[in-house]
């Protein structure tokens, strides 16, 4: 007589069999059997009976260990850059190293703390952006342009750096990544866009439509087509454009021109192509 075991393993529960078996006789026995029902939470459950992929613990628990260990290594990165600006004397000896804010009886960290900016410094901003409604990383933004033409303070160098240092290594966690196919065939047309300052725009009326005109427009090394109401002012000054190629299976390339909504901050910040 054989004892075998049987298990049958599946992602909410394990079914198991002890059976006796004399094979030679053709006779056997159940020993004993039973399953064993992992437990679910409420969300794991609710995915699990609409079909979709339910997570392990251990997966949930991986996501958040990651999250502290970014915080963690974020709040190391913060205070070694400000122990290096105080050894070169680019900031005041009296600002915060560990980001600590007093909240009643407890402390916490306030990782969020920056370097003021001067005074002069945000001015130059107003009048580059013509606006003092603009957030702290435009004008951090104005510097780093800024420090391409101009010589520029230590204390603006060490907010330029600052910036970096906050940025260093980040993605996103809320966009999931897009893997291409590449059985997946290449759509046609493809499209680039990106915001470029244009100093010298020619504008030409092509064509009447039915309430809107046609117009032929020279920026740079590019030429397109625009269709509006009344002819655009951008002529004869600096104007920013969004530059929409379109670039055809034959390899045809057309341009479109529009100026960025000024409410849109990605494309504000957006660099030259």
């Amino acid at each position: 007589m054989k004892k075998i075991l049987g298990l049958d393993i599946g992602t909410n529960s394990v079914g198991w069999a002890l059976i006796e078996q004399d094979f030679e006789n053709r006779q056997g026995k159940i020993l004993g059997l039973g399953s064993r029902i992992i437990p679910l939470d409420g969300d794991s459950l609710s995915k699990f009976e609409n079909g979709g992929q339910v997570e392990t613990k251990a997966a949930s628990r991986r996501m958040l260990r990651g999250a502290r260990r970014l915080k963690q290594r974020y709040k190391l990165r913060r205070n070694r850059i400000i122990k290096v600006f105080k050894i070169l004397g680019w900031v005041d000896q009296e600002f915060p190293e560990n980001f600590k804010l007093s909240t009643g009886n407890t402390l916490s960290f306030n990782i969020n703390q920056y370097l003021p900016f001067s005074e002069l410094t945000k001015q130059g901003a107003f009048e580059a952006f013509g606006s003092e409604n603009i957030s702290e990383d435009w004008i951090v933004y104005f510097l780093r342009n800024k420090a391409l033409k101009q010589e520029i303070t230590l204390s603006e160098l060490a907010r330029i750096i600052y910036m970096l240092n906050q940025r260093r290594g980040f993605k996103s966690s809320r966009k999931e990544a897009k893997i291409r196919d590449e059985s997946e065939e290449e759509k046609w047309p493809k499209l680039e866009k990106w915001i470029e300052i244009f100093n010298n725009i020619k504008i030409e009326e092509l064509a009447q439509e039915k309430d809107k005109t046609l117009f032929k427009v020279i920026a740079g090394n590019y030429s397109g087509e625009v269709s509006r109401k009344h002819k655009p002012d951008w002529e004869n000054k600096p104007t920013e454009l969004e530059v929409t190629r379109k670039t055809t299976k034959n390899g045809e390339k057309i341009y479109s021109f529009k100026v960025p909504e000024s409410t849109d901050w990605e494309k504000q910040k957006s660099g030259v192509k």
